[in-house]
């Protein structure tokens, strides 16, 4: 019997503590949490650090090869971020630990909070591997995709007719843009999906059952994960409207869109006294929707 079962029959005691606590209202503040605007930063230099290099090595790949316009030269030159791929999986996958960790500490808090036994401990060693492939998995994906935006810059330089020395400045100016909007974007994005990835596995593990979406609280929030604000589905269950199990899932994500830069959360629910979810339906739902115990 999971934890979330053996609460059942204390589900008055339960909700009554997870009212005082916040466990239904908590996580909507605005912005970020001190923690992670640390992680952001943190993360953010690292990986300024390794596009700058990058664009430093590339440029003078463009200058010693005297050309760029063909295929073999522009592969040249690209080696610069080829070549810091492992670099780049090495450092998310850094963070992605800790930011797991994070999001797993936040559903055993809360948990705690409503009067259950459960306590802090780590992730196995073998969801400590899945989430070590699916890091290196997303690291390859963006860097071939900013491969494919130097790619472009090249292109785009050739067909205006630019000389080498020009060239080089559209390459540097690319690059500057990665060290500049990129990385605190790919930051942003890593800290927050593997947040939500590491609250998510907790909840499987933990044998929760149910879970409600709680939309970032500011004006930047999208219109489909402010739709979403308060909907309840089973754990492991995709959230209609965007698609994901989880905040920042790209799997399941509808569009690719609604994951990058999600601050959303997901929190345990259980029905207050009284309540049940109506039988026969499987959700969504909302409060609303419950049903008084016969």
């Amino acid at each position: 019997m999971t934890i979330i079962e053996r609460a059942q029959d204390a589900v008055p005691h339960l909700y009554a503590l997870s009212a005082a606590h916040g466990w239904h209202q908590q996580l909507t503040s605005k912005g970020m949490t001190e923690w992670e605007k640390r992680a952001v930063s943190r993360l953010s230099r690292r990986l300024d650090g390794l596009f700058a290099d990058a664009g430093s090595e590339a440029v003078r790949r463009l200058l010693d090869t005297g050309r760029y316009g063909d295929v073999q030269s522009q592969r040249k030159i690209l080696k610069a971020l080829e070549q810091r791929t492992g670099a780049l999986q090495r450092s998310l996958f850094a963070q992605a630990q800790e930011s797991a960790q994070h999001g797993r500490n936040r559903i055993i808090s809360e948990l705690q909070k409503a009067g259950m036994s459960v306590q802090f401990d780590s992730f196995s060693p073998r969801i400590s591997e899945m989430l070590r492939e699916h890091v290196f998995e997303g690291a390859g994906s963006t860097m071939r995709r900013l491969r494919g935006d130097v790619m472009g810059t090249l292109q785009q330089a050739y067909e205006e007719g630019l000389g080498i020395d020009e060239a080089a400045e559209y390459v540097k100016g690319q690059f500057d843009t990665l060290r500049d909007f990129e990385a605190k974007r790919i930051a942003r994005t890593e800290i927050n999906a593997r947040q939500g990835e590491g609250a998510h596995l907790t909840e499987i593990e933990l044998g929760v059952n149910w879970h409600k979406w709680v939309a970032a609280d500011d004006q930047r929030t999208r219109d489909t994960h402010r739709e979403q604000h308060n909907m309840i589905v089973r754990v492991d269950t995709p959230f209609p409207i965007t698609g994901m199990k989880y905040p920042g899932d790209f799997d399941n994500a509808l569009d690719e869109g609604e994951a990058i830069n999600c601050r959303c959360r997901v929190i345990p629910f259980l029905p207050p006294p009284g309540k049940r979810f109506p039988p026969g339906q499987d959700g969504p739902f909302y409060e609303e929707d419950l049903i008084d115990r016969s």
